[in-house]
């Protein structure tokens, strides 16, 4: 939904973009040019931001993500996630439509989840993969999908009522300048056990750590609470390998580990996440 990509800013200057219609692109003052893609996304992720000629996750662990996802294993973080936003932009006096800004959405599930809850609200999501938001773009028009990093955010500062991460990784300062005093970050993480089952399998050697270390106060932010999650799953040969493809873990493993997994037609896996929840001082 591009009518209120107003928040945006030009990734070389920083100057506010204006959308113009009859391009079908946005504008600076100082005349950078961004076309809307035909999936209706923009691209702000400018070449000095770049590692790699496609940064960011690969077609294979996006179409592995989002046939996972749509199969309902990770429905009780998405309306985890969305009962505690929703709980903050109930405490909202004003007219002001509440923003939200998803910081690296992949394919867009839980944002697509949260906005059937959370309709009137503006939605947001950034991901330094290209294949990802063409994804995410294609799947809702109802959110305003961009192509950036999360370490230089496209927005403007002040922007945002509550951000949220699921397993991305963010920079402090970033999030700080782009959310409203007392705005919400909410940062979901691993905790010690998570998949516990399938790293068992695929690595050598598990090295746990302690989740206390991951609840660590973040600059320009006060620490609200910690809440966890913690469930098992019953999932076929197939949909391990979905899960497996869309994290880290299937491009750290050589091909004799992963391997490993076919020897299982089925798995009990352990799901066990941290939402750590801040709030901008």
């Amino acid at each position: 939904m591009l009518d209120h990509n107003h928040l945006t800013i030009c990734p070389i200057c920083q100057e506010p973009l204006t959308l113009l219609n009859a391009q079908r692109a946005f504008r600076c003052t100082n005349n950078h040019f961004f076309d809307i893609a035909k999936q209706g996304y923009i691209n702000l992720l400018s070449s000095n931001q770049k590692k790699s000629k496609l940064p960011g996750d690969s077609k294979v662990m996006v179409s592995a993500r989002r046939l996972f996802l749509q199969r309902g294993h990770y429905a009780k973080i998405s309306d985890k996630l969305s009962t505690l936003i929703i709980e903050d932009a109930e405490k909202k006096t004003t007219d002001v439509p509440y923003t939200i800004l998803d910081l690296g959405c992949g394919e867009g599930y839980y944002t697509g989840q949260l906005m059937s809850a959370l309709s009137d609200a503006e939605h947001y999501g950034i991901d330094i993969s290209k294949e990802a938001v063409k994804c995410a773009s294609a799947t809702s028009k109802k959110a305003s999908w961009i192509v950036g990093t999360n370490y230089h955010l496209p927005f403007k500062s002040d922007s945002f009522d509550c951000i949220f991460s699921v397993f991305s990784p963010v920079l402090a300062s970033e999030c700080s300048r782009v959310l409203k005093k007392g705005g919400i970050f909410l940062r979901i993480l691993p905790a010690t056990r998570h998949l516990i089952e399938i790293r068992d399998i695929i690595y050598p050697e598990t090295i746990l750590s302690e989740d206390s270390e991951k609840a660590q106060e973040q600059e320009g932010f006060s620490h609200i609470r910690t809440e966890s999650i913690t469930y098992a799953m019953d999932l076929d040969q197939e949909e391990l390998l979905e899960l497996v493809q869309m994290t880290p873990h299937y491009w750290k493993t050589s091909r004799t580990d992963k391997n490993a997994l076919k020897e299982f037609s089925a798995l009990n896996v352990t799901v066990s996440m941290l939402i750590l929840i801040y709030q901008k001082l």
